[in-house]
């Protein structure tokens, strides 16, 4: 995957659900060890899932707004092939959110887990849906409401936002 990002324990191989693919592996920013690696002495030092959370989200807003520049000059240079890439890539890490979210360790009192949960669960499943409609609109609007103005946090980043402000409550 062109301009792949990879976070602090590497890649994760997730089966592709909603498009019956075989199971590829694909980067997702995560702050937890990879669980196919074998544990190591400095991956035993996880972060504790509050720190976790918040550094897989982050890394995974960082990714996207990556994602989107990369759309951005590939349609500037007039290269549709690599602004379509680009934006499926966009696509395929929040469809994989919900799983990066899985794989942090459970601490189910952790705040914001829940509501993580539910906001990743909304943007893989619109994520999905823009894949499967193979629409480059809708892979390029993901995360914006219709009011949104350059330089506004997008829907990722606003939970990062809220998440954050709810551990230092």
């Amino acid at each position: 995957m062109a301009g792949a990002v990879t976070g602090g324990a590497g890649p994760f191989v997730f089966q592709d659900r909603a498009h019956g693919a075989p199971p590829r592996e694909r980067p997702v920013p995560c702050a937890v060890p990879n669980p196919a690696k074998p544990a190591t002495a400095q991956s035993q030092n996880v972060m504790p899932i509050s720190n976790a959370l918040t550094a897989l989200l982050d890394d995974t807003a960082k990714a996207v707004r990556t994602y989107e520049a990369e759309a951005k000059a590939a349609l500037d240079r007039d290269d549709r092939d690599a602004h379509s890439k680009a934006l499926q890539a966009k696509c395929e890490l929040l469809e994989d959110l919900p799983a990066g979210i899985d794989a942090l360790p459970a601490e189910e009192t952790t705040p914001g887990l829940a509501r993580a949960r539910k906001a990743a669960s909304s943007m893989s499943q619109r994520a999905s849906q823009a894949l499967s409609l193979n629409s480059l609109f809708y892979m390029a609007n993901l995360l914006y409401p219709d009011d949104y103005e350059e330089g506004q946090p997008n829907e990722l980043e606003r939970l990062v936002a809220a998440i954050v402000e709810t551990e230092e409550s």
